[in-house]
């Protein structure tokens, strides 16, 4: 979607959403299509100031509230900085240049080091990081039954599975790698000399923080879940302004989560969830419940089972899933089914 029609949605949204979506950026948890909403609506709306200057400063309130003292004079020359900023169309100068000298202790959650003349200088504007070192995103979608792999800035790679999305910042110099997901992607992460980690955002209530390692991360509208095959990972789940639960995961986990964010943590084989980037589907007591939704949200079929009973058989087996056709003949010769198709229309009946 261009910068145009981001725009036109957001002036659209009620003051609430705007509010919403705002708060989201200053806590530095938007999604790349976000950033580029707000980064739009801010440039063009001068009664934006209006709206995300108190925002900004209720932040800046509930960090020191607890543990940090910045000085008011910092809190207005941050601000001030992110709207010349915007106004000037993008960075021109460091933000230092235009904050005075100063100390602050902060046990707070937005960090940005300083250089070393001003290595105790809090910055804690999360709108101010987003705005002053943001970069091109890169993206990279598939289609329906198709699988693709996407190499990472620091050489890690990425396996996207059919109807899936991954954006990425196009350079990764300093600090946090970050990436942002929909659908399911298996991911190789490349460890760095310096222990940089990589955060994956598979929604606005789930971040996954690694070093280096192997894993799976599925995130589709009925479920979202994550399965490790080496390595180590921590889960950080956020719910509403409560204070985000982390769970640590070891190989062979899977954490699942529900729609009211409460989560599962299990022994499973990794492979079964990680086949897919094989070219192949392997079920062991899998539900056709189970089946029908990979073939709705990984393949784009619709599908109708006319003996609802089926929906609760089990099957178990490995099936090739380089493309639908194929998976669909394998699912009727292995499974004893009789399979109708009309287009995209896909009907199921046990013969």
């Amino acid at each position: 979607m261009c910068p145009a029609a981001r725009l036109t949605f957001i002036t659209v949204e009620k003051e609430n959403d705007k509010e919403a979506l705002f708060r989201k950026f200053i806590a530095n948890r938007c999604s790349p299509e976000e950033i580029e909403q707000v980064l739009a609506y801010l440039k063009l709306h001068e009664n934006a100031k209006s709206l995300i200057y108190p925002l900004i400063t209720q932040e800046f309130q509930q960090t020191a509230s607890s543990g940090s003292r910045i000085d008011p004079e910092i809190s207005e020359g941050i601000r001030r900085r992110i709207f010349e900023q915007i106004a000037n169309g993008g960075p021109s100068m460091p933000l230092t240049a235009t904050i005075p000298q100063a100390r602050a202790r902060s046990t707070g959650r937005f960090f940005w080091g300083i250089a070393a003349a001003f290595a105790g200088i809090l910055l804690l504007a999360g709108a101010a990081y987003r705005l002053l070192i943001y970069k091109p995103m890169v993206t990279h979608a598939t289609v329906y039954g198709e699988i693709a792999t996407i190499v990472l800035p620091d050489s890690s790679t990425v396996v996207l599975n059919g109807n899936s999305q991954i954006s990425f910042g196009r350079e990764w110099d300093q600090g946090v790698r970050e990436v942002w997901i929909e659908g399911e992607a298996f991911f190789s992460v490349r460890h760095t000399h310096d222990d940089r980690k990589l955060v994956v955002h598979s929604s606005e209530q789930l971040d996954v923080e690694v070093l280096g390692t192997e894993f799976n991360v599925y995130d589709r509208p009925h479920a979202t879940r994550v399965v490790l095959n080496s390595g180590k990972v921590k889960l950080n789940i956020r719910k509403d302004n409560e204070t985000p639960r982390q769970v640590d995961m070891r190989p062979g986990e899977l954490v699942e989560l529900d729609e009211n964010l409460k989560y599962e943590k299990r022994d499973v084989n990794p492979e079964l969830y990680t086949s897919w980037i094989t070219g192949k589907v392997v079920l062991d007591n899998t539900s056709f419940r189970e089946i029908a939704l990979l073939l709705e949200e990984t393949y784009g079929l619709s599908v109708t089972v006319p003996d609802t009973a089926l929906y609760n058989e089990r099957f178990s087996g490995a099936v090739p899933s380089e493309n639908v056709e194929a998976l669909l003949k394998a699912l009727a010769l292995s499974f004893n089914l009789s399979i109708k198709t009309n287009g995209n229309n896909v009907t199921f009946n046990v013969k």
